[in-house]
């Protein structure tokens, strides 16, 4: 096909890799670059010292296209510093307004992308110099700045923004939805989900075999897991703790386990299960997209780019309703 995101980022594939937050890793990244795709670190949270390491880590790994993502609920300047630092040539920018940092940006030569959940949102991203939105529906999981489904908001947005490549994300779990994430306008697709059950994922092996098992009715969208991020949607597993949130009682917040670092991880915390958690793994923000009825099984990064490809490329070719 042709993309405008494949020829400006170098890439082979029009697939990014979602930024999901605590189960990335250098491990996921450069798997995901190897197979001539776009990896993702999410920084949000990191250290400069983390976030150096990342980028030697991945550069040892591959020599594909990576970037980082910056969630703009906080002051992330300290962060932009130290992925110009890093020579960082792609950034993502979430959940806020990323005007301050845009000019940094531009004069260390970086490729922007910001998440944006309506039309108008995306005419305003190009005008003040993004280069590629992030069209993100109700459908994705982790945090949703949206509230329009990805079938209707993708075509409104190419509409709206036609000097600037689009990217779907929310639902995209196969190949049959690449294709029509392509027939509705995009040029790439964000994938999270389907990346979150891979073998490099840094999630908990619980958690990817729940996602195995889980179709596309599973998940639940709301303001359940607020510890650490408050007042933000999202989209999770239905679970036991998740009935508790909905119910309208007051949350206890109990400790329910510890990551590996030894941190506390607290009942209705914002942060997912990932390896080597003790404790009460299955009552954290286990979060999955709509697209997790898409998943399968659990495969290696190359084992789901490919089949991804394949079947994008034998639902195009079946399409022929005219």
């Amino acid at each position: 096909m042709n993309s405008r995101i494949i020829d400006r980022l170098g890439v082979r594939h029009p697939i990014i890799q979602a930024p999901m937050g605590g189960v990335t890793n250098t491990d996921l990244i450069a798997a995901v670059a190897n197979a001539g795709c776009v990896g993702m670190h999410a920084v949000s949270w990191a250290t400069p010292t983390d976030i150096d390491a990342l980028f030697a880590a991945t550069r040892a790994a591959s020599t594909g296209v990576f970037g980082a993502n910056l969630v703009l609920e906080w002051d992330q300047q300290e962060r932009m510093d130290v992925l110009v630092a890093n020579e960082c040539r792609l950034v993502s920018f979430f959940w806020g307004d990323p005007t301050p940092y845009l000019v940094k940006a531009k004069a260390n030569g970086m490729t922007t992308m910001l998440t944006v959940g309506t039309a108008a949102e995306a005419r305003h991203a190009a005008d003040i110099g993004i280069d590629i939105v992030v069209a993100q529906g109700w459908e994705a999981g982790g945090h949703v700045w949206s509230n329009v489904s990805t079938i209707a908001l993708v075509p409104a947005i190419a509409k709206n923004v036609p000097e600037i490549p689009v990217v779907a994300a929310g639902g995209i779990g196969s190949g049959r939805a690449m294709a029509a994430a392509f027939a509705l306008g995009a040029e790439a697709v964000w994938i999270g989900t389907r990346f979150l059950a891979s073998t490099e994922a840094l999630a908990h092996p619980g958690y990817k075999d729940l996602l195995v098992d889980a179709d596309e009715s599973s998940t639940a969208h709301g303001y359940m897991f607020d510890g650490g991020w408050p007042d933000a949607a999202h989209r999770v597993l239905k679970s036991k703790v998740v009935d508790m949130a909905l119910s309208g009682e007051e949350k206890e917040r109990a400790l329910i386990g510890r990551l590996p670092s030894g941190e506390e991880m607290r009942r209705f915390d914002d942060y997912p299960p990932v390896e080597g958690m003790t404790g009460a793994w299955e009552e954290t923000a286990l979060y999955a997209g709509q697209s997790v009825g898409q998943v399968d099984a659990i495969k290696s990064v190359d084992e789901i780019v490919t089949e991804l490809l394949n079947d994008a490329r034998a639902a195009v070719e079946k399409i022929n309703p005219f």
